[in-house]
């Protein structure tokens, strides 16, 4: 799409449209050498990507440059600033919806020449503290970089594998829309003591919250699956499994010594290999008679312990 100075519009391909604005530049100017930067902003716009896949796009800036972003949806996209000092030109976007950029280019002939692109922002690159983690299509994935407390998109509806390994942030919530928090989500991030989870999560992967400083979790009822080694190498004092759990994994707590008391409700039909073994678990508040449960149990050398009142309703 080209706007000239009559305001009048076309649409073509973008190297018709350069052709065009090209010719109208140098008819439309008088000014010594303004022409030819006119006519090279226009170029460094026409090169950008046609899908940048990032949150934001530079726009290539001048003191006689103006850039305007729009879209169906007003938020969907904005300008930070044509001319702070710092991300001058940069266009931020915070959903997937088309980004119209309207870049124009003007000098001292008052000939301004506009060129008008469509963007579609694949994925997302979120601020964590001093890190970033990424969203595309509703996956949360590389959040190494985090630090600090952090609030996952309300837009994010799964974490990939090892999303957050190693990351040095401290607390984490997530949204309704995650249900499943899978393998190695959260490994060795050993700053981490707080989760909040979204109030939908049916299963925790394999080693998710495995070699964290957690101390505070609460597990939702909407819980099913606790896997293998979900909480090794942790901080917790006691732990509620809601009703409604069914099945509990090997190695549960390994090697989580500050772990006393765990309580078990009776939906739960399938406890793996030790469970409770090598933590510090002394009590596991347990009424229910299924032979698996009562055997990880006795592994840890303990009876299990009826008291109903600690079952989260």
């Amino acid at each position: 799409m080209i706007i000239g100075a009559a305001g009048s519009t076309t649409t073509q391909s973008d190297a018709t449209k350069l052709e065009q604005l090209f010719k109208w530049v140098n008819e439309n100017t008088y000014v010594t050498g303004e022409a030819s930067n006119m006519a090279g902003l226009l170029t460094d716009f026409a090169a950008l990507e046609t899908s940048p896949s990032s949150t934001k796009i530079k726009v290539p800036l001048s003191s006689v440059s103006t850039v305007v972003a729009t879209s169906l949806t007003p938020s969907a996209c904005s300008v930070v600033s044509a001319t702070a000092d710092v991300n001058a030109g940069v266009i931020t976007a915070l959903t997937t919806d088309k980004c119209t950029i309207s870049y124009t280019v003007s000098g001292g002939s008052g000939a301004p020449a506009t060129f008008v692109r469509d963007f579609v922002f694949t994925y997302f690159e979120l601020k964590c503290g001093a890190g970033t983690y990424k969203l595309k299509a509703g996956v949360v994935s590389e959040g190494y970089s985090c630090t600090g407390d952090l609030t996952i998109d309300a837009n994010a509806t799964s974490i990939s594998y090892f999303a957050f390994e190693g990351s040095l942030m401290t607390s984490v919530t997530l949204p309704n829309s995650i249900t499943v928090i899978p393998n190695f989500a959260f490994l060795k991030s050993k700053a981490l003591t707080s989760v909040v989870l979204g109030n939908a999560v049916s299963r925790i992967g394999v080693a998710a919250f495995a070699y964290t400083a957690i101390t505070s979790i609460s597990l939702p009822n909407t819980l099913r699956t606790l896997d293998r080694k979900s909480f090794v190498e942790m901080s917790l004092n006691s732990l509620i499994i809601p009703v409604g759990t069914t099945t509990v994994g090997d190695y549960l707590f390994a090697n989580s010594p500050s772990l006393s008391i765990v309580t078990v409700p009776n939906t739960v039909t399938s406890a793996g290999l030790y469970a409770f073994v090598n933590g510090g678990v002394r009590t596991v508040n347990y009424c229910g008679n299924n032979g698996s449960v009562q055997s990880a149990i006795r592994q840890q050398g303990i009876s299990a312990t009826c008291v109903t009142p600690a079952i989260k309703p």
